[in-house]
């Protein structure tokens, strides 16, 4: 071989072996890098608990340099939780540190097991857009041990919404809708010629320059009045009791729960995810009804009813509960577990500052068993509405009546518990204990003169 045409592949061959570990070795740079959030934001709220049932004071939210709900990132050695979702995981009008996610890393940080806790939660977001999240974050922060991933609302409130939903590879869309910063101005890495995606070409590129976000961008308004209006809509708009088909809905909502699955396999990385809670359900009484504004559709300003969401968020929640038994996956049943009632949420979906608490209790107890779960105090409301969950809801007569006798033992002249009770009683079959609770219900409802509730009584009574 000429000693020119030597030189010429050994320069070659250099050059290549210098490609080749810039692809390994080098990291994107923090410039060009996938953010869930635009870093550095910082906002404080002042909600008010008129609007907000359970929240007070001020509320800081603060963006970490990660684009991430957190505090700043620790470099020293963490078992690291990644926690992924909506709005109910983005917790806006709760202080950074009442947050869920931050109040499980103050359930399972310690001097002697450091654990950090990061919420890339953000408004609106679906399932198609957590497969991204899921997918290039865990690809870029490979400290990252477990997810989290609640989610599902935001998936049935999108299909209520249009038919024609998003399906298929990525787009451009997808991404500028999953995150406030691409890598390098781009659409997204899966978008990328194989000569697009290599790393030298990325930290060569200009950066992107995240878009300036306002206060207004980021929320109606500080003080969470806009709720005010939007349940007034929806108060006053005609009600739709049949859900559309979901069917089709359904099957991309598996087929992504899947994709993220298989992302977090991929990265070795464990997963939890957990069905999404809501304060629906066919009962609710008026002064529940009154905090809702989800279930909007695009025609005629009509509302789909509450029984209807109700039934419609329990199908996203099987399906999930579905690939989580098919795929061996951990999952934690937050439907199940929290009650439909303002110990809990503020409105449809939102947790409120207890129930915050007890979703953090939940899933931290997953990551730390042994740890004790701070008790949550079963007040005659709290007993209540679990009951009424129970009895009109889940068909669980036998439960129903237990916890409806829990706030008898206390209170024996409870005049809900005791109508509620003989319900739940004569529902499950057990006719001869109806009859007594019904009459003990007669009573009551004579001394109080409640005429139409004697009535229903009598006839109770009446029956064979």
């Amino acid at each position: 071989m000429r000693p020119a045409v030597l030189k010429g592949c050994l320069v070659l061959l250099g050059v290549s072996l210098a490609l080749l570990v810039v692809e390994v070795a080098l990291p994107l740079r923090p410039g060009a890098a996938f953010r869930v959030w635009q870093p550095g934001l910082s906002f404080t709220f002042f909600p008010r608990p008129a609007n907000l049932p359970g929240v007070s004071g001020s509320s800081r939210f603060v963006i970490n340099a990660e684009g991430m709900r957190a505090d700043p990132p620790r470099r020293e050695p963490a078992y690291r939780i990644l926690t992924v979702g909506g709005s109910a995981t983005e917790c806006l009008f709760l202080d950074q540190a009442e947050t869920w996610p931050d109040l499980m890393q103050q359930r399972l940080d310690s001097p002697a097991s450091r654990v950090v806790v990061a919420n890339v939660g953000r408004s609106g977001q679906s399932s198609r857009a957590h497969v991204l999240h899921v997918r290039h974050l865990l690809a870029q922060h490979p400290e990252v041990n477990a997810v989290v991933v609640l989610v599902g609302i935001n998936d049935l409130q999108q299909r209520l919404e249009r038919e024609d939903l998003p399906r298929g590879p990525f787009a451009p869309a997808d991404y500028q809708r999953a995150f406030m910063v691409l890598p390098g101005g781009t659409a997204g890495l899966d978008e990328l010629s194989f000569f697009e995606r290599r790393r030298i070409v990325q930290l060569l590129r200009p950066r992107a320059k995240p878009t300036a976000i306002t206060r207004e961008e980021l929320t109606q308004d500080p003080e969470g009045s806009f709720l005010v209006g939007l349940r007034a809509r929806r108060r006053q708009a005609d009600r739709k009791t049949a859900l559309p088909d979901l069917a089709p809905a359904l099957a991309d909502y598996r087929s992504n729960l899947e994709s993220i699955v298989d992302a977090a396999a991929a990265r070795k990385v464990r997963l939890v995810l957990a069905t999404q809670p809501v304060l629906w359900r066919p009962d609710l009484p008026p002064q529940l009804e009154d905090l809702l504004w989800f279930g909007w559709t695009l025609q005629g300003g009509e509302y789909y009813a509450t029984a209807a969401l109700a039934d419609g968020m329990a199908r996203y929640n099987a399906v999930l509960l579905d690939v989580c038994r098919v795929r061996d996956v951990e999952c934690v049943d937050l439907a199940a577990r929290l009650q439909r009632d303002t110990s809990v949420f503020y409105d449809d979906c939102h947790f409120n500052e207890s129930g915050a608490r007890q979703v953090a209790a939940i899933l931290a107890g997953r990551f730390a068993p042994s740890a004790p779960a701070s008790p949550i105090a079963e007040t005659d409301e709290v007993l209540m509405n679990r009951g009424l969950d129970a009895l009109y809801h889940r068909k669980d007569f036998a439960g129903a009546a237990a916890l409806f006798g829990k706030i008898l033992e206390r209170n024996p002249d409870h005049y809900g518990a005791n109508f509620q009770l003989a319900t739940a009683l004569e529902r499950g079959g057990q006719k001869l204990e109806a009859r007594v609770r019904w009459a003990r219900v007669l009573k009551l409802a004579q001394r109080f003169a409640d005429e139409k509730v004697a009535a229903e009584a009598r006839a109770r009574l009446a029956a064979p």
